[in-house]
């Protein structure tokens, strides 16, 4: 499977319904064909997303250094950036804006 947005594109969100369960594999293909994006996996579609705006990343930054000190502070948990997937019980990988 190859697909790829092309630079061009002015994408906020595109689902793919692949009607079967859409692979680690295919996950990490469709990701790595399209850097810059989001692709999530949510059941057996794949979302995949522009990157966000100026002030939509600097909200997450900043909600991203409140968290990183409160958990520093009290030297407990760990804090991790949109970069990050999460897999839930269900098998879908989302990629939060800030965990």
């Amino acid at each position: 499977m190859r697909l790829v947005i092309p630079d061009t594109a002015e994408v906020h969100r595109t689902t793919i319904q692949f009607g079967r369960e859409f692979t680690d594999a295919e996950l990490r293909e469709v990701s790595d064909l399209n850097p810059g994006f989001v692709t999530e996996r949510v059941g057996k579609e794949s979302v995949t997303m522009s990157p966000s705006g100026g002030e939509s990343s600097r909200r997450s930054v900043r909600l991203m250094r409140q968290l990183d000190d409160w958990a520093s502070a009290r030297e407990d948990g760990e804090v991790y950036g949109s970069a990050a997937g999460f897999r839930l019980a269900d098998g879908s990988v989302l990629a939060p804006d800030v965990a």
